[in-house]
């Protein structure tokens, strides 16, 4: 039998998934044990959930309990209160299974129908791709692998939207050979959604790898899923802001509408359990209190007038214009970026791209950012500290500006980073060549040409020559050429390191092995969370605590369910350090009542099974009992 329970409990939200595969409920002696050992196992399951965290676990026959879901949080807070959680975004970093599958099959249908404008589509993508799929590392079969598309699919992300698909790096890849995707899963966290889906797309074509047709299919596929999720918050903020979807719009509504979604898209406010009121109030406390938030709503209002008449076309034209504010999303955060990159430059300890990390500290920039935060681990995570000298560490300024340090996830697939300055110079060599390989010459060559050409030195020559030594050409995408331009240009090319799996820096970091840690995958999202926790709440340290604590306290509309069922899947764990943020029940006797309460309703439900099964005389040996709880996107679909 199958059973699935969500409690609610006084440390916070948990749910648990027990699975018991074959149970003859005719032996009622083995019953009565094994529901004593349910109500045993769930409560030591229990024990490693917190507060406001999703565990699914599995106990299966042979009493071997599995993690089934990437441990991570799941805000269900309202209004202001979400701003202040661990991470503001939860709730929009998963993808229904069944959503990306059906979009992946319309992009395959469309290819049928080489007249449709999906079909087209396509097309201008393969064209699109067609300079770096020519000179993209390919195996024998002229396909390219897994690892490949990732980097050829986020350079072209970030080229054309300057975005950073959640997933593409390596670590979004990392779960593949521990994990699953079953039929049962409802829904999948978007950082493991490329591989999910690039997956899907090979047993889809009957292929091993992705040829150019392939990757543009994959890449549309990923567009159409977050054009849809746009039309879907966009849709939403109608209905809760009680806003007319068809017809013009008032200068008022046209601007209501457009904070609330960037409530969501930027500040990661869910819907699903938020009120116009919680929407209302939470704007205006941006309004009065985060400065970055002033920012992008003067941002929002210049794009306005470039988009004069946003508000006379109907909902197509607002979806317009919030798809316009998305692609603009990078240009709002270039400030930063720039501002970051300047400061480093400045430091007294400069130097060939490195400042001394004594004088790394917090500054805040215009309202934006609180910049240079990060402690030393957390710098080494990112792959930003030059540690060959000992006890004095240097922080790569390339490695940092372009590290997830400085990015802002949104509420779509994506998240929003500074750009990379040394893929513009990689563009320049691919451009230059069409092939895999270089000579010395054609990268000297392409390197001096354009107004902000770079004629190299004697020394900086001879260095680059001693890289086509053995075979008179030199790999564009791989370790000895990253580590060639970064010696040329230390501000723009980072430097390569060991972290390439969370936080990839260079094309042989991008198409680096996954390997099979799927705790890579969960430290990724972390950092990400880690970031826009500290923006969302960016001025806010000296706002009164009760005030924190108001909308939380505010009673939630009962009627809707906010459970959102996270990703299933099979890794076996330790149950006592299965969590990564276990916080335990609180008091002791909290827990020894939380115990009692589990094993009545464990009891109470296999008696009730037994009942009804006896009734209807349906006996057999192997019997299948199977309750999920609902998601909150059966409640809304």
């Amino acid at each position: 039998s199958s059973l699935a329970f969500l409690l609610e409990l006084p440390s916070g939200l948990a749910a648990i998934h027990l699975v018991q595969e074959t149970v003859s409920l005719r032996r009622t002696r083995e019953m009565a044990a094994m529901s004593m050992m349910r109500a045993c196992l769930l409560a030591a399951a229990l024990l490693v959930a917190s507060g406001d965290e999703m565990a699914f676990v599995d106990v299966s026959s042979t009493d071997t309990i599995n993690i089934r879901q990437l441990d991570v949080p799941v805000n269900s807070k309202r209004g202001i209160a979400s701003f202040f959680t661990e991470d503001p975004m939860a709730a929009h970093d998963w993808a229904i299974q069944s959503t990306m599958l059906t979009t992946l099959r319309s992009e395959l249908a469309a290819v049928a129908k080489p007249r449709s404008a999906a079909a087209g589509r396509i097309r201008k993508i393969e064209e699109e791709l067609s300079p770096l799929w020519r000179v993209a590392k390919k195996n024998e079969r002229g396909a390219i692998t897994n690892n490949t598309m990732r980097y050829v699919a986020h350079r072209y992300f970030t080229n054309k939207y300057g975005w950073s698909v959640k997933g593409l790096q390596p670590a979004g890849a990392s779960w593949l050979h521990v994990m699953a995707v079953t039929p049962d899963v409802r829904q999948v966290t978007k950082y493991i959604a490329p591989t999910y889906l690039h997956e899907e797309l090979l047993t889809a074509t009957g292929a091993e790898d992705l040829d150019i047709h392939r990757l543009a299919l994959f890449i549309s596929t990923i567009e159409h899923l977050i054009h849809a999720e746009m039309l879907d918050y966009l849709y939403s903020v109608h209905r809760v802001m009680q806003v007319k979807v068809a017809g013009e719009k008032t200068e008022g509504e046209l601007d209501t509408i457009i904070s609330s979604f960037m409530l969501i898209y930027a500040f990661g406010t869910n819907l699903e359990v938020s009120t116009k009121r919680d929407l209302d109030k939470s704007a205006a406390f941006l309004q009065e209190n985060h400065k970055g938030w002033q920012q992008l709503q003067a941002r929002i209002q210049d794009l306005k007038k470039s988009k004069p008449d946003a508000g006379t076309k109907g909902f197509n034209g607002l979806m317009d214009f919030v798809e316009a504010i998305a692609k603009d999303y990078r240009q709002w955060q270039n400030p930063t970026c720039t501002e970051a990159r300047e400061r480093l430059l400045a430091m007294p300890s400069y130097k060939d791209g490195q400042v001394s990390l004594a004088d790394f500290a917090p500054v805040h920039v215009a309202g934006y950012r609180l910049l240079f935060s990060e402690q030393q681990d957390y710098l080494q995570k990112l792959g930003a500290l030059d540690e060959s000298t000992a006890g004095d560490p240097k922080l790569l300024v390339a490695n940092y500006i372009t590290s997830q340090a400085l990015c802002l996830t949104t509420a779509s697939y994506y998240t929003v980073c500074c750009h990379n300055p040394c893929e513009d110079i990689m563009a320049k060599l691919e451009h230059a060549t069409g092939e895999p390989s270089a000579t010395a010459d054609q990268i000297a060559s392409a390197l001096a040409e354009g107004g902000a050409g770079r004629l190299l030195t004697e020394a900086e020559r001879a260095s680059l020559d001693a890289l086509t030594a053995n075979n008179s050409r030199v790999v564009l995408h791989e370790r000895p050429l990253a580590m060639w331009l970064h010696s040329i240009f230390p501000v723009d090319c980072p430097m390569p390191r060991d972290h390439e799996t969370i936080n990839p820096k260079t094309a042989d970091e991008w198409m680096a092995d996954p390997g099979s840690n799927v705790q890579d995958t969960e430290e990724l999202m972390l950092e990400v969370s880690d970031n826009l926790a500290r923006y969302t709440t960016l001025g806010l340290e000296g706002v009164d605590a009760s005030l924190k604590e108001e909308e939380a306290a505010e009673e939630v509309d009962e009627s809707v369910d906010h459970i959102v069922e996270p990703y299933t899947a099979k890794q076996d764990i330790n149950p006592a350090n299965g969590s990564r943020r276990g916080a335990g029940f609180g008091s002791f006797c909290q827990m020894l009542a939380s115990l009692a309460m589990l094993a009545s309703m464990v009891a109470l439900i296999v008696a009730l099974v037994q009942s009804a099964l006896a009734t209807s005389g349906l006996y057999s040996d192997k019997v299948k009992v199977h309750a999920r709880p609902l998601a909150t996107h059966d409640i809304v679909a």
